[in-house]
């Protein structure tokens, strides 16, 4: 689980260089979804969730990576248009899809492998964080034709950030977690009195 917790790291951390004018991502997001794709690949035996994760996570990869290729170009610029920004739109919308359902199913697991063990890997936590974040990323566009729409804007930046950061603190426990009860250094016969959902 270390992997999907460093492949989410490097998704949240956005460092550009900037050169003569020439701005490059340090820390590129492709990276990043590609160890989460890779960490659900190895962790695929554990749990049919981590399986269903891969064509989304693949299909982020290749996308950030396609991103990634073509910034030596700059932006493409659609005009401005009705049908352009229908397309921008559109486009955004699978995007949250595809990282809804990452994110959902990472959840499902880290629920499903606290009923196996009878332990806590801080799925009820997490999937605060998720919801959080997957409604700002649905808020954000929308936020702009509002009144204060720039505070609003600022609001939801701010509970975006808080909720990124407890996710990625809970994905590390859960990660270490997972480690202790495969290194036989924490209870896991399943008959402890934990019950999912009520610590984190």
């Amino acid at each position: 689980m270390k992997l999907i917790f460093w492949g989410f790291l490097l998704d949240f951390l956005d460092f550009n260089l900037t050169l003569n004018g020439f701005s490059i991502d340090i820390l590129p997001d492709f990276v990043g979804w590609l160890l989460v794709l890779f960490g659900a690949r190895r962790m695929r035996e554990e749990n049919e969730r981590f399986a269903r994760m891969q064509p989304a996570a693949g299909v982020l990869f290749a996308v950030y990576l396609l991103s990634f290729l073509l910034q030596p170009f700059g932006s493409i610029d659609l005009g401005g248009s009705l049908p352009a920004a229908a397309l921008v739109l559109a486009v955004n919308l699978v995007f949250v899809a595809l990282y809804a359902y990452v994110l959902w199913q990472l959840v499902r697991a880290m629920q499903e492998m606290e009923e196996r063990y009878g332990r806590a890997f801080g799925a009820h936590g997490t999937r605060t964080a998720v919801i959080v974040i997957l409604a700002v990323m649905l808020l954000a566009p929308l936020v702009v034709w509002l009144p204060f729409g720039f505070a609003l804007a600022i609001l939801l930046s701010i509970g975006s950030f808080a909720a990124f950061l407890v996710l990625l603190v809970l994905l590390w426990r859960a990660a270490k977690a997972y480690d202790s009860l495969h290194s036989g250094s924490g209870p896991s016969d399943g008959n402890s009195e934990y019950h999912p959902g009520s610590e984190d």
